[in-house]
């Protein structure tokens, strides 16, 4: 099983947008979200167990659906603040 920590405002799971782009940002580890709770707009994070490894792409579709937007899984090696300076430099602006 693999186990994701997804940050979350109150009951529902903190989806940010960035140049129109709807997503939220998850981590294989919990450190990478908790020092950057409000650069989300989550007051918490929560591990989720996928159900199956072989099913993660539907475990990660799940959630994009839930949001209404993507899934971006930050790199166990890069600050948060670093995934988000990157993807607000490289994402074109949606209309």
């Amino acid at each position: 099983m693999a186990s994701f920590y997804i940050p979350y405002a109150g009951s529902d799971p903190a989806a940010i947008s960035i140049k129109g782009h709807r997503f939220i940002i998850l981590s294989r580890e919990p450190e990478i979200l908790a020092g950057g709770l409000s650069l989300l707009g989550a007051d918490t994070v929560v591990k989720v167990e996928s159900p199956d490894p072989y099913e993660e792409n539907y475990f990660l579709d799940d959630l994009a659906k839930q949001i209404n937007g993507g899934v971006v899984i930050a790199p166990y090696d890069v600050a948060l603040s670093d995934v988000l300076e990157n993807l607000e430099a490289e994402l074109p602006w949606l209309q």
